[in-house]
């Protein structure tokens, strides 16, 4: 007779444990043969085969009415369990969440124990877990870190930025600046693809740029292009109205992702030209497929899963895996994720890999609370890096990691500000922050600082998404905002951009201080290459520092985890693992 598969069995258990489980039973092959619904004769298969899985310890005595000795070594639902991963192992997510009775945060929880790659019929197959629902991977707005990340893996741009400036190639294999006619020429791969197939070409890039220059997100980032034109097939021509050294080294930023113009009107659709193509995007998960024509090097990885999942305890079901006994290790690889977006500790059985971020979590004074100098400078004082950290440190469910921060990055000098003048201050000073763990806990502390010199705080919490639009529109009413700041694999084009273009910041500056930000930021692009950006923005962000427009409060620590045997595996700058190159030694 073939091996029973699981499900089978798992059936015919479920029938047994009516006796009880972990405990010595003393039956008849009749009585259980009785119980499963099956002949004598095939219910000695079925507890042989139930014994060979290791469910069952079955001693069958010989003789009629004789009894014989079974030992259910499982809990029924521990069994369902164990079940249910496998199948998510093999990708039958469907039958899983079916046979744990579609029990949702279960399932999750399962998700969460069992993510990582798994290989199937050869082909590597990723599955991670995620604490919140990723937003729709709209290049032309601000996203947050976890979408950025995944616009790098959907989508390709003309040139890319590596950490230092150096501009490389990407769609376009070769471009040249002629600095007398402020004319920049990108010469493109051939046999370029979208996701859908269509071809890339001069004509598609031209009329891309085009849209992209008139669409209100870009007017500062492309103030400066008078032209853009298709010169042949393969070839793009921008011509500027200002030297621009470093456009080239601009173009590598997400903001500038190369897809179908027609996608810019239409949000649901997400077709890319990066090594994977975006096969689903839904409340519960988001599938990337890898993509055969892509132009680079193919992912190692053929396709990745994220479940976007609540945290633990955030779900009003009180099923926990707790109170199953799970076998341990599971062989599972991935417990992610990283605890910018969620705190979460490090587990004690994955390898972490760990960084200090590229940025800050910062706090910044809306203009419109008409806040003097010197209350900027004593309210600053008050909040500052180290009495923050103090408190987040002393607060056990906060969970956030991290360094003081004297500026906009780690790397650069620490702002040393002499202590300021008692000032007097306003009774009640509201705090806006978007829906993030970290900014939700320093938000706190900060009200709780500023109680003490009798200050209250009321904090109002929006979606990332209402945040941004209501800076954009300088609607944000609340006298302190609390953000955080970023960089993306091209670092200086990504200090630059968010230095000329943040919304938040902008909401925050006078018109005379924007003015000179502005101006300052226009030499920096006229006289300067992208691999002298960090060093020539660095004493532009001091300034407003320490004239208190910014208060960087800490740098975070992000903080990967897998188990050993991911092989080539890398934390990327976003803090997230290297999906492309994930591969398994079978």
């Amino acid at each position: 007779m073939p091996e029973i598969s699981n499900d089978r069995a798992l059936l015919y258990y479920q029938r047994l444990a009516v006796l009880g489980t972990n405990k010595d039973i003393s039956t008849t092959i009749d009585k259980l043969a009785e119980l499963m619904f099956t002949s004598t004769r095939h219910s000695r298969t079925l507890l042989k085969q139930l014994d060979e899985k290791g469910w069952i310890d079955w001693q069958p005595k010989v003789g009629r009415n004789q009894r014989s000795i079974l030992h259910l070594n499982h809990s029924e639902s521990t069994l369902v369990v164990n079940v249910a991963s496998e199948h998510i192992s093999q990708g039958h997510y469907e039958k899983a969440l079916q046979l744990l009775g579609g029990d949702k945060a279960l399932f999750g929880q399962v998700l969460q124990q069992t993510a990582g790659p798994q290989v199937r019929e050869g082909v590597v197959h990723i599955q991670l877990t995620y604490d919140r629902l990723l937003s729709p991977l709209d290049t032309t707005n601000s996203l947050r870190n976890s979408e950025r990340f995944l616009t790098r893996q959907v989508f390709s741009c003309l040139t890319r930025c590596d950490g230092e400036g150096n501009v490389e190639p990407d769609l376009a294999h070769h471009w040249r600046y002629d600095s007398q006619a402020l004319t920049w020429r990108f010469y493109l791969r051939p046999h370029l693809r979208f996701h859908d197939e269509a071809p890339i070409d001069a004509e598609t890039i031209a009329e891309l740029f085009m849209r992209l220059k008139q669409h209100p997100n870009y007017c500062s980032l492309l103030a400066n292009v008078v032209t853009i034109c298709a010169v042949g097939r393969l070839c793009i021509e921008f011509t500027l109205s200002q030297p621009e050294p470093s456009f080239a080294a601009l173009l590598a930023d997400y903001r500038f992702s190369v897809l179908p113009s027609a996608q810019l009107e239409n949000n649901s659709v997400r077709i890319g030209s990066g090594p994977f193509k975006l096969v689903e995007h839904s409340q519960e998960q988001l599938d990337l497929q890898a993509f055969e024509h892509y132009h680079g090097l193919c992912a190692l990885s053929d396709s990745v899963t994220i479940w976007q999942l609540p945290k633990a305890g955030t779900s009003s079901c009180s099923t926990s895996l707790a109170t199953y006994d799970l076998p341990t290790p599971y062989d599972a690889v991935c417990s992610h994720l990283v605890s910018t977006e969620s705190g979460t500790e490090p587990s004690t059985q994955a390898t972490p890999q760990s960084r200090i971020e590229d940025g800050c979590l910062l706090a910044m004074f809306n203009h419109s609370a008409a806040l003097d100098s010197m209350q900027r400078h004593y309210l600053g004082q008050l909040m500052n890096s180290r009495p923050v950290l103090q408190q987040l440190s002393n607060n056990d469910a906060a969970r956030v990691q991290g360094i003081a921060a004297y500026n906009l990055l780690p790397s650069w000098m620490k702002v040393l500000i002499p202590p300021a003048e008692t000032s007097p201050l306003p009774k009640q000073l509201d705090i806006a922050i978007y829906q993030h763990h970290a900014l939700r806990a320093s938000a706190q502390v900060v009200a709780d600082l500023l109680l003490r010199v009798g200050v209250s705080c009321q904090i109002n919490e929006y979606s990332y998404a209402d945040f941004y639009e209501l800076c954009a529109r300088h609607n944000l009413e609340e006298e302190i905002i609390l953000t955080s700041m970023s960089l993306d694999d091209n670092r200086p084009s990504s200090a630059f951009i968010w230095l000329a273009t943040d919304r938040v910041l902008r909401q925050c500056l006078t018109p005379s201080t924007e003015q000179w930000l502005q101006h300052e930021l226009e030499q920096v692009r006229q006289q300067n290459q992208s691999t002298e950006y960090m060093a020539v923005l660095e004493p532009i962000a001091s300034t407003l520092v320490s004239d208190r427009w910014i208060i960087p409060l800490f740098h975070h620590k992000q903080t990967l985890n897998f188990a050993d045997q991911l092989q080539g595996v890398s934390m990327t700058i976003w803090g997230w693992p290297d999906i492309k190159n994930v591969w398994v030694e079978e």
